[in-house]
């Protein structure tokens, strides 16, 4: 079980690592151009669902998720 968190944590290292190399090579309108695609892609699939539901379970909470 140790072996699975040492190798864990390197990953998560290495991950951050790529990470910060990654961006330390962008301009800050290529970083804002990528969050703004991320969020896109991630918030896309909800608004369909959102439209296209009957579920009062999901349309309940929209107004204070389109908010955010």
């Amino acid at each position: 079980m140790r072996i699975d968190k040492t190798i864990f944590d390197k990953g998560v290292e290495l991950a951050k690592a790529h990470a910060d190399l990654v961006l330390k090579g962008m301009d800050t309108v290529a970083i804002e151009e990528w969050v703004a695609n991320e969020l896109e892609r991630v918030t896309q699939p909800l608004e369909d669902e959102i439209k296209t539901t009957k579920s009062w379970w999901v349309k309940l909470p929209e107004p204070m998720y389109t908010s955010m």
